[in-house]
């Protein structure tokens, strides 16, 4: 491992156990002594409260990448740049010397960043998958083609407007002239998901599948449900609304992308227990959508969500998705097989009709989302920049798509102007916030 600072070069061998692993943090270690003696220092950014100083304690002069402490310093994906007061991250005094600590004050302050952690993720699912919708939005039922020739070779990189005159013609999406940011049904029926699980609490299937019934029902009567909700998801709301039961008002043959659209905050809620999980977020597709490729989708994108939160890459979702839920849909399966295989295509053919699909039905959005993780796997801006930019339901694959990279990467991943840009922020940090406090601190 070498860094070149005017013009000299700083070499330290690379740290190597006898079983062939490599041991970054230790390196790191040594790169900052040799620099030290040479009267170079390294500025890093100081004020972040997710990340440590690789290991290099204020005498060893901090360095120019940091380890996560939800990870760990010993896996190469916990490894991070860090520029010298970012400002993306929130405010912390700075470490001191781990050998000035007590062991018990250590356990403690690590304690609290692991909790500070589990909070982050909890918030950038819920309002990583906002934004993602809200950056899709105006795509929906675009060409990637009309996306690229309306705002340039990178297409949409911030919100716009479904109405913006860069769009030219009549506008795709009628209805309300809605401000950049805003979000649509994806987004709705995920915190009427949220608020029926916080409202539950520790109650069993059938009586949290009550409460979510009544907030769907809520939502879709709700004046705010102007922003293109979907035909199956509207048909199973009114039959709930007449009286059937969540298990049969769905309908039976709809596979479309609505059910797995919703249910990233099962899986933060239930991530510590898989069973639980796979049975809730099944129950969630029924409402609406009965094909058995949209319910293993909702339990595919529920339990990629509590992998991201463990911090898995998307290369062991994808692997756990095709032991747990492939087998009980065959739609899916066949879906998920195509995956590896287009990994090195260029998205204008992986993430179209001739190759993944447009992720107007379940199976494709589930594999069009793994494809979106795994080509950017450690960056939530290129991530959804990916999903948004696409033919066909570009929101809701951007929602699934943010509120994974959301909870495997923390709020502070998300550009800061998005953040404030999204409708309704600070409520999405609420629910963020509120589902973590029932997970980890209710009895």
């Amino acid at each position: 491992m070498s860094v070149v600072v005017r013009d000299e070069r700083v070499e330290v061998e690379t740290t190597q156990y006898p079983n062939g692993e490599h041991d970054d943090h230790i390196t790191l270690m040594a790169l900052g002594r040799a620099l030290a003696t040479r009267g170079f220092a390294i500025e890093c950014c100081g004020s972040c409260s997710a990340f440590r100083q690789s290991g290099m304690s204020r005498q060893m002069s901090g360095g120019a990448a940091g380890y996560c402490t939800r990870v760990g310093y010993r896996s190469t994906q916990a490894m991070v740049s860090i520029e010298h007061r970012c400002g993306e991250h929130e405010g912390h005094g700075g470490w001191t010397d781990d050998n000035a600590w007590s062991m018990d004050e250590l356990d403690r302050r690590h304690g609290e960043v692991n909790r500070q952690g589990r909070v982050a993720a909890f918030e950038g699912a819920i309002v990583g998958l906002a934004v993602g919708d809200a950056l899709g939005y105006p795509c929906e039922f675009r060409r990637r083609a009309h996306i690229l020739e309306a705002f340039g070779p990178d297409g949409v990189t911030d919100f716009v407007a479904v109405h913006d005159p860069r769009w030219g013609g009549r506008p795709m999406i009628l209805g309300p002239e809605h401000p950049p940011g805003t979000y649509t049904d994806d987004t709705q029926m995920s915190l009427a998901v949220a608020e029926a699980l916080i409202e539950a609490g520790a109650e069993p299937l059938l009586e949290l599948m009550d409460r979510m019934a009544r907030r769907f029902v809520q939502w879709s009567k709700s004046p705010d449900n102007d922003r293109a909700p979907g035909s199956a998801c509207m048909t199973g709301c009114a039959n709930l609304a007449r009286g059937l039961s969540w298990r049969a008002s769905g309908v039976s043959d709809s596979k479309g992308a609505g059910a797995p659209m919703r249910v990233v905050p099962i899986g933060l809620r239930y991530f510590r227990d898989r069973g639980r999980l796979l049975e809730v977020a099944r129950a969630s597709s029924l409402p609406t959508h009965g094909h058995d490729a949209a319910v293993e989708s909702a339990a595919a994108v529920a339990l990629a969500t509590a992998l991201a939160l463990e911090k898995r890459t998307p290369a062991e979702m994808l692997e756990a998705i095709e032991a747990e839920c492939a087998p009980r849909s065959r739609d899916l399966a066949a879906a998920l097989r195509k995956v590896p295989k287009l990994l090195d295509a260029d998205p204008a053919h992986a993430l179209s009709a001739a190759g993944l699909g447009e992720s107007w039905v379940a199976e494709e959005l589930v594999a069009c989302a793994l494809w979106c993780l795994t080509r950017h796997p450690g960056d939530y801006r290129a991530a959804v920049l990916a999903a948004a930019n696409t033919d066909g339901d570009s929101d809701t694959l951007a929602c699934v798509v943010g509120g994974i990279a959301g909870a495997l990467h923390g709020v502070g991943a998300i550009p800061r102007a998005w953040r404030d840009g999204v409708e309704n922020e600070q409520a999405l940090v609420d629910v963020g916030q509120r589902l973590h406090a029932i997970t980890f601190e209710s009895p």
